[in-house]
């Protein structure tokens, strides 16, 4: 990912805004959907907003509420990127094999959404 000049979070957030159906996502939607507090989110967005790969903007109906749009250039860096993502998804299957990346696929998708864990993990954050 390195030559493409995103991190892999980067990559992640410009990708679930390329998949967002309908409207652009506000700030706090697409916390929810990544599972991440909105001030980690907000680290994530500044330097993605600051290189013109997407934009903030007010909603029209509710100034309350911060829309994340993805820019041109967003667009871009992010069919850039996915070359770089595909050949370390490729590389990873090549050495492990496909039941390997099927089954790292299946943990993480089970981490991420059992409701028990994060609750289990709001629940100890907020003892911080």
């Amino acid at each position: 990912m390195a030559p493409s000049n995103l991190r892999v979070t980067q990559y992640h957030l410009l990708s679930e805004l390329e998949r967002w159906p309908g409207s652009s996502p506000t700030v706090g939607e697409l916390a929810e959907l990544l599972t991440i507090e909105r001030s980690a989110l907000g680290q994530t967005l500044r330097p993605l907003e600051r290189d013109g790969l997407i934009k903030m903007t007010r909603d029209v109906s509710d100034a309350r509420r911060r829309l994340i749009v993805l820019t041109k250039a967003g667009k871009t860096a992010l069919a850039k990127a996915r070359v770089y993502w595909a050949s370390a998804h490729a590389a990873f299957e090549a050495y492990f094999g496909e039941t390997a990346l099927a089954d790292l696929r299946t943990t993480l998708r089970g981490i991420a959404e059992d409701p028990e864990l994060l609750t289990t993990f709001m629940q100890e954050r907020k003892k911080l």
